[in-house]
């Protein structure tokens, strides 16, 4: 059957209602904050309690996110190997797929649909996280360095660079609740418009998950290519990476497309989305659960603060870095009554770590922390 291109529908549908000027144009989008979708041993068994309430969770995602509305008790969940998970009705089917070293979790939808999502092990546990989306607070300002642009936030919460020529250019975040973050953009690079590509010589086939393309320059990674069929078969694909002329994705494909008449683009994408990291002057709400600390160094008066230190969590998503003061902050969800977790503090060649209990509602403070 033939497809829309639900994809790009779902993504830029606010992007493209505003009003914006002609020429060459791209988006920042900027986000903050993980949510944890499901539990990817857990959910294959939809009986047990524990996994039953992540495919609800699940499911409630998909409906919002994609307009999937199955019922749950409708769904079948299968495991096709162990990077390989498939949901199913008598109608419609989703896989999930993990990539060669389990850090991304790749979503297709039968209708041709597809979208990333970021995978923790924690415990041996492999949970899989979608950034939520949600807008940072307070003002933020963003322009690019070469001649101190600044975009304008239109109505979808989009900051918008217009009427621009090709180049390279690097866009700066400012802001007092998070560090100022620097991102080189290419606008060779990014897609205003489909990109039509060729094949090099015959298309890829059924379970294929590469493609040689007679010119990849105007690609990169993360971008989203389209199959289409003479049959009108369509399918839709991340870049996980590009070696020559050769184009890598996730699991194979559904259908061929090898026949002559199929054809290849890359989607447009003018949006760039870049996370954002709170600082420790982050105006949490009373009740979060929060580690802090101060990290100085060990040499010297050891009052000299460790600045731009990072700092992770053994197992979990959570991370930040140090600020000018040495200072952090780490923000947790998801986390049991308590919960014992170890800190990795990193710089340069030196690391340090650190055992604590988390105390949900509580901020927990390591004091001044020696490094390394």
């Amino acid at each position: 059957m033939a497809y829309s291109r639900p994809y790009v529908k779902g993504r830029f549908t606010a992007y493209e209602g505003d009003s914006i000027t002609t020429g060459l144009t791209f988006a920042i989008q900027l986000i903050d904050e993980y949510i944890f979708l499901f539990s990817w041993d857990d959910i294959l068994d939809k009986e047990d309690g524990t996994s039953g309430k992540h495919l609800r969770q699940l499911m409630e995602f998909l409906k919002q996110k994609f307009d999937i509305n199955w019922k749950i008790d409708d769904v079948t969940i299968t495991k096709i190997d162990d990077k390989t998970i498939k949901a199913s009705t008598n109608n419609n089917f989703l896989l999930f797929r993990l990539n060669n070293d389990i850090t991304k979790a790749i979503l297709t939808i039968d209708d041709g649909r597809t979208d990333k999502f970021t995978v923790r092990i924690k415990n041996g546990e492999k949970k899989i996280y979608d950034y939520s989306r949600k807008a940072p607070i307070g003002p933020i300002k963003v322009i690019i360095k070469e001649g101190d642009l600044k975009a304008v936030k239109n109505l979808s919460g989009f900051f918008i660079f217009t009427d621009l020529i090709e180049d390279t250019y690097t866009v700066r975040i400012e802001s007092d609740f998070y560090f100022t973050e620097e991102r080189t953009v290419d606008t060779f690079t990014i897609k205003i418009d489909d990109v039509i590509l060729e094949f090099d010589n015959n298309g890829p086939a059924h379970g294929a998950t590469s493609s040689v393309l007679s010119d990849v320059s105007k690609l990169q990674k993360d971008d989203i290519i389209e199959f289409n069929n003479p049959g009108g078969e369509m399918e839709q694909m991340i870049i996980a990476n590009i070696n020559n002329h050769t184009i890598f994705w996730t699991g194979g494909l559904e259908h061929d497309f090898n026949d002559s008449g199929s054809t290849v683009l890359a989607l447009k994408n003018p949006v760039v989305t870049i996370a954002v990291t709170p600082r420790p002057s982050y105006p949490y709400s009373n009740n979060a659960t929060l580690v802090r600390g101060l990290v100085v160094s060990s040499t010297g008066l050891n009052t000299d603060p460790v600045v731009n230190a990072e700092v992770n969590v053994f197992n979990r998503v959570e991370q930040t870095k140090t600020d000018e003061k040495g200072e952090f902050a780490l923000y947790f969800k998801e986390i049991k009554k308590n919960e014992d977790m170890t800190i990795e503090i990193k710089k340069n060649e030196n690391s340090k770590t650190i055992d604590s209990t988390l105390e949900e509602g509580k901020t927990i403070s390591l004091g001044k922390i020696h490094f390394p």
